[in-house]
């Protein structure tokens, strides 16, 4: 019989992870064939392996990628996801990787340990971190929570958690990059560890990545993608096309359930049945009733308490056939057991089958965590979306979770978003203010749909005024400040369960409604909203935030407070020369942007122009951090807009030119064209993205001849000759041709001998051919003998 490759892939990856070694110990021959590759003795292969401590291995191999190579500690670099910063414990000042589970930290933290540049810690607390090292430390926290404890006394510490820490706790927060941004560098790093009979390639296995699981969610890191790349890789990508997620993940539970249980694998039919939907199930009840989220690791019997309560009993089958054997019955016990494997078998045994299965995985700690990550994912967001369509008390029980409030929250914001208000109408028929999770769910409907209409959504009127109503009555009066939620939240659960969030919606919603509010304490209102607005941008309702500011202040009047002030500053655009200092130079350049686009002007030029025209009246300062700042996108926009001299002066002050240099338009080359040579290093930028349109114009002057000749040799070499058979002799000598020396004293030489170089040229010329025998350049024999000639 012949080995299939993947067959001896699965045999050797399992060996590799010290499984299935009693296959090899009955198996002399195989064992001198390993020994053979592996150039050691049968005696050394033979030996029991020795424990190592947690985090010493130096190759990591992933069960989500069986038939891949593993990957080495010490010699690779880490998956693209991980951000440089976290990477360079030089770099860690108090740092805090803001990473979800299945962002890599594990492996981050293995690859830094492994190489000597971190000690490792798996903490739940940050209180638990050992004290008195002066390694560096990279911490990851397994807890759900926010990161509160003291830190150890050290700058070179980078921890990483799901939720980030308070702002007041002053750790500087790193981000992963969007799963989108570094997709294409991640699936070449991904496909290079498959081996050659893989069927996946680079473009395929974005496109269907691209087409469902990142913009559904499903596909949130690095975790997720490597796990549905396995998947792919074992079913084949037209197998898996016109399937969703949940789908391939109901037939990775099969293949799970029958790979590990083998000839056993009737015992436990009904779990690999239904697993997928028991595991959403029992999802959806760690969203309402527990206090950690689905994929946080628990105990056998925290496990069994999440399995829906309709599963927790199951049949006594040895009890029914020895009742049925005492009574005069027609079924026979076949058919009991027959009958069996269709009914849930309790509680026990199903989280017994899940965990055998390799959907709920061992820890260190002798908990069980959910797993692969992929599917982990899927089962959470199909728990989601079912707890949506549920009553507002279920998913009210959610809200008052903090693990799960941020998650439901948003999916009710983007329900109400695309204009889906039936929820509304279910929040405001409830009759239970006595209840928490009423309170909760009426306050979020509320802060939703206000902020939807930030966003644009455009909601019923007559909903919007039951929903006031119905938050209005919930509403607390604190002394002589404006009313706050009656169920608030903590802090590091992000901008729409903020306070100021939920006045912005009540702004929002009041404007819908034709009516004022708040009647007192705006400016505390304003504060509030301020601190929302400065965590929340890139929010689809932020632009939208910042227009309801500035229509409430031109039709209510102001009421003296920071945000508005790019509203002002807006006034002034045409009618009132701009000061650079103070309010011009900081304001915030997506705010201008978004608030310009919301007074209905269309063209971006205006506004450009009058910040130029500051800037330049200022003095040329540097841009950085200004409101002209090209690495901000609205900063850019109002580069592409501005007057062409000026985007050449911002261009010489910049570090980020790559991304300017195509935004600078046809007035802006003309006027590089023709001007005065610059700045060289400016000009070498230039030239690395000239458009071709103007490659000639280039090539026309001498002095811009150099910058261009790299990209465009042939081009520059033509003209070059062009110029030597025309007795151009200052552009030759401009150009300083190096390659080209002899064919171009040979066109020289030619026009020479027609009589065609005047005496001024032939001047130029002897003096420059001296300079190259002097300098003993390439060809400057050539250079020679054209000199004598020259000199009869």
């Amino acid at each position: 019989m012949k080995i299939r490759e993947r067959s001896l892939a699965t045999l050797l990856s399992k060996l590799d992870r010290d499984q299935d070694l009693t296959w090899l110990a009955d198996r002399p021959d195989v064992q001198a064939v390993l020994a053979r590759l592996l150039q050691c003795s049968v005696r050394e292969l033979a030996r029991p392996p020795s424990a190592e401590p947690e985090g010493s291995a130096r190759k990591v191999r992933w069960t989500d990628l069986p038939y891949a190579r593993s990957f080495d500690l010490t010699e690779e670099r880490l998956p693209p996801t991980v951000p440089a910063e976290v990477a360079d414990p030089a770099r860690w000042d108090r740092t805090f990787w803001l990473a979800p589970s299945g962002a890599g930290r594990s492996l981050t933290g293995q690859w830094l340990a492994a190489r000597g540049l971190a000690h490792f810690h798996r903490l739940e607390r940050l209180d638990d971190a050992p004290r008195g090292e002066d390694a560096a430390l990279f911490v990851e926290l397994t807890s759900s929570r926010a990161a509160v404890g003291r830190a150890p006394p050290v700058r070179r510490i980078c921890v990483a958690g799901a939720v980030a820490p308070p702002a007041h706790d002053g750790w500087r927060v790193v981000k992963s990059p969007a799963i989108e941004a570094c997709l294409p560098e991640l699936v070449r790093w991904l496909l290079g560890r498959f081996p050659s009979d893989s069927a996946l390639d680079e473009g395929s296995l974005i496109e269907w990545l691209s087409s469902g699981p990142i913009p559904k969610g499903e596909a949130d890191g690095f975790g997720a993608v490597l796990g549905l790349a396995g998947v792919l890789d074992r079913v084949g990508l037209g197998r898996a096309r016109g399937k969703s997620v949940l789908e391939l993940a109901r037939l990775d539970c099969r293949r799970r359930f029958d790979e590990a249980f083998g000839p056993d694998a009737r015992e436990v039919a009904w779990q690999r049945r239904n697993a997928v939907d028991v595991m959403v199930a029992m999802a959806r009840r760690a969203l309402t009733d527990d206090t950690e989220p689905f994929d946080s690791p628990r105990t056998l019997e925290e496990w069994t308490a999440l399995v829906p309560d309709e599963h927790k009993s199951g049949l006594d089958v040895e009890w029914l056939r020895v009742s049925l054997s005492r009574v005069d019955s027609s079924i026979r016990p076949g058919d009991v057991e027959r009958a069996a494997r269709k009914l849930s078998p309790g509680a026990f045994r199903i989280v017994r089958a899940l965990s055998g299965a390799g959907l709920l995985n061992a820890t260190s700690d002798d908990r069980l965590r959910p797993g692969p990550r992929w599917l982990c994912r899927a089962i959470e967001l199909e728990a989601e979306r079912q707890l949506s369509l549920a009553s507002p008390f279920e998913w009210g029980e959610a809200l008052l979770r903090p693990h799960a409030a941020p998650r439901i929250a948003a999916r009710l914001f983007d329900s109400l978003r695309a204009g889906e208000s039936g929820v509304l109408s279910d929040v405001v028929e409830l009759e239970a203010r006595e209840s928490p999770a009423y309170a909760v769910a009426v306050e979020t409907a509320f802060r939703c749909a206000g902020l939807s209409l930030c966003a644009g959504a455009e909601l019923d009127g007559g909903e919007l005024g039951d929903l006031w109503d119905a938050a209005a009555e919930l509403w607390l009066k604190l002394g002589d400040s404006p009313p706050v939620p009656r169920v608030e939240h903590p802090p590091e659960l992000g901008p729409l369960l903020q306070r100021g969030a939920f006045y912005l919606a009540a702004l929002a919603i009041a404007e819908a409604r034709g009516s004022s509010w708040p009647s007192v304490g705006a400016v505390r209102v304003y504060d509030a909203i301020s601190e929302v607005l400065a965590h929340g941008k890139g929010a689809p309702w932020f632009d939208g935030a910042h227009a309801l500011i500035d229509r409430r202040r031109r039709s209510q009047g102001s009421v003296d407070h920071a945000l508005e002030a790019p509203g002002l500053l807006l006034d002034r655009i045409g009618s009132a020369e701009l000061a650079w200092e103070g309010a011009v130079a900081a304001a915030d350049p997506d705010v201008l942007r978004a608030l310009w686009r919301s007074r209905g002007s269309a063209e971006m030029a205006p506004l450009a122009t009058a910040l130029y025209r500051a800037w330049e009246r200022a003095g040329f300062p540097d841009p950085e951090g200004t409101v002209l700042d090209p690495s901000a996108n609205a900063g850019r926009t109002f580069f592409a807009h501005a007057p062409a001299e000026l985007r050449l002066r911002l261009l010489s002050k910049s570090e980020d030119r790559a991304r300017l240099v195509p935004l600078l338009g046809d007035e802006a080359w003309r006027l590089v064209s023709e001007a005065p040579p610059g700045d060289p290093e400016l000009l070498a930028a230039l030239a690395e993205q000239l458009p071709d349109v103007w490659v000639e114009r280039w090539l026309a002057r001498p002095a811009l001849r150099a910058f261009v000749k790299q990209r465009h040799p042939a081009a520059a070499r033509e003209r070059l000759l062009l110029d030597a058979r025309a007795g151009d002799v200052e552009s030759v000598v401009a150009a300083r041709p190096a390659e080209e020396l002899e064919p171009v004293l040979e066109a020289l030489a030619e026009c020479e001998a027609k009589g065609r170089l005047a005496s001024p040229a032939r001047d130029a010329l002897r003096e420059w051919l001296h300079a190259v025998v002097r300098a003993r350049d390439p060809g400057w024999r050539a250079a020679y003998s054209f000199l004598s000639r020259l000199e009869g």
